[in-house]
């Protein structure tokens, strides 16, 4: 378990716990159990580490950083059989962030004892969020993930943007198709089955741990990836994967001169 109970959980250690578990190898013994299916920009990142604290390990948006993880989860959108997405899931008992936000329902149907999260803030606060850290196409986020992670970023172009169901980056479009979102899962998934979790009301452990019948820790609830900590991360996730490219190149290089020479 990364966090302890006497630790306080502020936004920049529990950011530096996403990066551990996002690297993390442990897998879960457990069955598939958990569908956080919030857009992207919602808590999702929070909502994972607050998970993991509970015994549950997810399967998040980054882990597609490692491209045979880009390959599957291309797989399990194109053919949407149990066995591809099993293959995903091996070793996680749950999904989030923008995969889970798409492939929502046909995991319900593949694991019918799921429960679903959904995720939610202020749309006018999402679209900020969203445009300036992952969808515009003047973010510098996002040519900076087209140098570093360019599988990922299109294994995302080309699943979410069927949720997103719009190219246009205007705030009232793309508010709409969150809203929309938000409303086909409310419609589609039993009241039994969901819990609509929004962390601007400071709901803290009480709501998740009774929906998902696990005792409340006695640690405060994680709070990761705000805007600041979202920075941090694409600075060091560029510089560390210039640095592996710069010294590639130049083994490349010398091993060219070897040859010639």
């Amino acid at each position: 378990m990364f966090f302890s109970k006497t630790k306080k959980l502020t936004v920049h250690t529990s950011f530096v716990f996403f990066i551990h578990y996002i690297a993390d190898t442990n897998r879960s013994t457990k069955g598939f159990q958990v569908i956080v299916c919030g857009f992207p920009r919602t808590g999702t990142t929070s909502m994972i580490l607050a998970l993991h604290v509970l015994g549950f390990k997810c399967f998040h948006g980054a882990h597609t950083f490692n491209p045979r993880n880009v390959f599957v989860l291309d797989s399990a959108f194109k053919y949407e059989t149990k066995v591809h997405w099993e293959k995903l899931l091996d070793g996680f008992n749950g999904i989030s962030d923008w995969p889970g936000a798409c492939a929502y329902k046909k995991l319900m149907d593949l694991f019918p004892h799921a429960k679903i999260i959904l995720t939610t803030r202020d749309p006018k606060k999402w679209y900020k969020s969203y445009l300036v850290a992952i969808g515009g196409a003047k973010s510098p986020y996002k040519h900076i993930f087209k140098l570093i992670y360019p599988g990922s970023l299109r294994c995302m172009d080309r699943n979410f943007q069927k949720v997103m169901s719009s190219n246009d980056m205007d705030e009232d479009a793309c508010i709409k198709c969150y809203e929309n979102h938000n409303a086909d899962v409310i419609e589609n998934v039993s009241s039994q089955r969901l819990l609509v979790y929004n962390f601007e009301n400071d709901e803290g452990w009480r709501p998740l741990c009774e929906f998902l019948e696990v005792p409340c820790p006695a640690i405060p609830f994680p709070s990761a990836n705000n805007q600041a900590s979202f920075n941090t991360f694409v600075r060091k996730a560029f510089i560390v994967r210039a640095t592996i490219m710069v010294f590639y190149l130049l083994f490349i290089l010398l091993c060219t001169i070897f040859i010639l020479f």
